[in-house]
């Protein structure tokens, strides 16, 4: 759109647990033919069964994991 946003959908499997993302994304064009996209989204380690037993606390280790996301798109015409 004109304001270089945009979403992307994404699904993320860990560990047997599969979860739906809407990853809002800022985006420039480089050139006529490709636009690098950033994002960030975060989730909750404990939501995938990351960090258990002894590193299931979340005082000792957080339980907001942030992902940062870069991608590189082909533009097609």
């Amino acid at each position: 759109n004109k304001d270089n946003t945009a979403y992307a959908f994404a699904t993320v499997n860990i560990k047997g647990n599969e979860k739906d993302f809407k990853i809002p994304l800022s985006y420039n064009l480089q050139g006529n033919n490709k636009a690098i996209a950033k994002g960030t989204f975060t989730f909750k380690r404990t939501n995938f069964e990351i960090g258990t037993g002894l590193w299931s606390n979340t005082l000792v280790l957080k339980d907001d994991v942030t992902v940062n996301v870069v991608l590189t798109l082909d533009l097609v015409q």
